[in-house]
């Protein structure tokens, strides 16, 4: 089997609130429908709303809208370790150690492996990675409808969750 990795699948560059997206495509695909993720985000928003209630929303909105059904459980697996068909989440400054986040908001990533190059991937392992020098929040609504304020300093949690899951 060809090991694959699939790094830079998402990217969110924090540009705006509106932000910009980068996408690597590849031929990935889930060898099945069910995820499980470990996610554990301790940190809150400035009123006290969980980050981790906002990534398990945004998984549910997955859900609700694809054939995909995901299992989150609060605890942490440091991505950077485990990649035994783990996926899991981080709230870091830069990714395993080697770099910054170099403006993006968040990262997800994938290893996976192909029976033949010519073929499919199949994604084994998966990483989402928030910077957590961003200020976040969370907030439901078009953007549109936020002072500028709130829009220039702070980004939507759960949008960005939704966006690399």
């Amino acid at each position: 089997m060809i090991k694959t990795t699939l790094a830079a699948l998402l990217f969110l560059v924090a540009h705006n609130a509106a932000g910009f997206t980068f996408l690597f495509m590849t031929k990935a695909r889930l060898a099945d429908s069910h995820v499980t993720i470990y996610a554990d985000i301790k940190e809150l928003t400035p009123d006290g709303r969980s980050l981790n209630t906002a990534f398990e929303e945004a998984a549910a909105a997955w859900q609700n809208q694809t054939r995909l059904s995901f299992d989150v459980i609060r605890e942490y697996i440091d991505p950077c370790i485990e990649f035994n068909g783990i996926t899991s989440i981080a709230m870091t400054v830069d990714i395993c150690g080697e770099h910054g986040f170099l403006g993006f908001l968040a990262l997800a990533s994938i290893i996976g492996s192909a029976p033949v190059p010519t073929q499919p991937t199949f994604i084994e392992n998966a990483a989402i990675f928030f910077d957590s020098a961003v200020n976040w929040d969370i907030y439901d609504g078009p953007l549109e409808s936020y002072p500028p304020a709130v829009q220039a300093h702070a980004q939507d949690f759960k949008r960005v969750s939704k966006h690399e899951i």
